[in-house]
């Protein structure tokens, strides 16, 4: 378990093998039986966060319910959830909680929040109707979030995403927060997952719109879509002059990773700005995604800090080299295409991404495959890598056929698009 989640080395292949090997696990200390209990009890309350992981996921895939029950009142009622937000998920899917709970859960503010709603929107049930209504009224953003991408899941789904899509949850306010996206976008964006176009049609009329910070925020699932139509958007966001929606067109382009984009960022490296999205200024940002795209030669340029800083800053040499080169190194790659470490992206790349560590990555990839293929695999966003294990493999088989994309190219449902830059 902590090779999984603890931030280690381990390649995609190693990533799988210690899955596999996880659920083994779970076999024999099922064939244990009662004489595994004490074990797994006493290392529920382990300090390390791993070990409490590990035992919960054991006495979840076994299930032991009775210890299960025990454990989710003590969370309820120390608000010490002590697990990961995927595993608190699982467990509220196997010993429910009604809506009482869910209340105070929500009136509190309690991260516990999120998980457990959605385990109650893993299928919709009789008390549905009611939490909905406990979830608008409240217009908590991590909630909201949570319940449109349940619902998004749904055979009813698609019908109460279109009304999301025609009207905000959250206050004017609120949209003027670089952290928080329009519910309209996120239900734009769930329907267009689906392969439902008016969901896209969406995302890029508000990419396109006057309000740069929710325009910011819908390039960046326009990108989860892998769709060509975030490219302009982008393009004219990284010169905004707002530093906020700049960080945010940053990490859009760096996902998207489109060599049209290069020029755009060489300009920002030299913008020595800070904003609320980034612990460093955009300059610094703009560098990496610059290597992250080029890769080549440029990625073997040793970085350079300057001293004291903390957290710390390219120096002003640093970024000019690398600025300097990316912008020659440029001229060899499509401007059409897309690029990783300056190799045109394929679903090869997007299926190895599946079994990263990193949340993002894994977040990217999948609504890059599904959005490109059309197809799902019974991958699940809200589940970790021992969730997915078959899933990441059926994935990896598949992306041996490279159709319907080629490198570095476009599609979206099956059907190859060609960009208009």
């Amino acid at each position: 378990m902590k090779a999984l989640h603890s931030g280690s080395s381990l390649n995609p292949s190693e990533q799988i093998g210690a899955v596999i090997e996880f659920r083994n696990w779970i076999n024999q200390f099922k064939v244990g039986g009662a004489n595994a209990l004490p074990i797994l009890h006493e290392e529920l309350y382990n300090q390390n966060a791993y070990r409490r992981d590990t035992a919960a996921r054991i006495l979840i895939g076994m299930p032991d319910l009775a210890t299960l029950s025990t454990l989710s009142d003590s969370i309820v009622r120390t608000g010490n959830p002590r697990l990961r937000e995927s595993v608190l998920k699982r467990l509220w899917q196997l010993v429910p909680q009604t809506i009482e709970i869910f209340k105070h859960i929500l009136k509190t503010g309690r991260q516990e929040g999120v998980p457990m709603i959605k385990a109650l929107f893993t299928h919709p049930s009789q008390i549905t109707p009611s939490i909905i209504e406990l979830i608008e009224s409240s217009k908590d953003y991590s909630t909201l979030q949570a319940y449109l991408g349940s619902i998004s899941a749904w055979r009813e789904g698609e019908f109460l995403l279109f009304g999301y899509m025609r009207r905000s949850l959250l206050d004017v306010d609120e949209l003027n927060n670089s952290h928080i996206t329009d519910t309209r976008i996120l239900a734009g964006f769930y329907l267009g997952l689906q392969g439902v176009t008016d969901g896209v049609e969406f995302l890029k009329t508000q990419a396109s719109g006057d309000h740069e910070i929710q325009a910011a925020h819908a390039c960046h699932y326009l990108v989860l879509l892998a769709s060509p139509a975030a490219i302009q958007p982008i393009k004219s966001l990284l010169r905004s002059s707002n530093p906020d929606v700049v960080a945010v067109a940053i990490q859009a382009a760096r996902e998207l990773g489109v060599a049209s984009l290069i020029d755009d960022l060489a300009l920002v490296t030299q913008r020595d700005e800070y904003t609320e999205y980034y612990p460093v200024p955009i300059c610094d940002e703009a560098v990496r995604t610059l290597s992250t795209i080029i890769g080549g030669t440029l990625a073997e340029i040793e970085e350079d800090y300057v001293w004291g800083s903390i957290p710390e800053r390219f120096t002003a040499n640093y970024k000019k080299r690398v600025t300097e080169q990316g912008l020659a190194l440029m001229r060899s790659l499509n401007p059409e295409k897309r690029y990783r470490s300056g190799q045109p992206l394929t679903l090869k790349t997007l299926a190895d991404d599946l079994a990263s560590l990193d949340i993002e990555t894994v977040r990217l990839a999948y609504c890059n495959l599904k959005s490109i293929t059309g197809e799902a695999h019974n991958y699940s966003l809200d589940g970790d890598l021992i969730d997915n294990v078959d899933s990441v493999i059926a994935w990896k088989n598949r992306a041996t056929n490279p159709e319907p994309l080629m490198p570095g190219g476009w599609a979206y449902m099956g059907k190859p698009l060609f960009p208009h830059l």
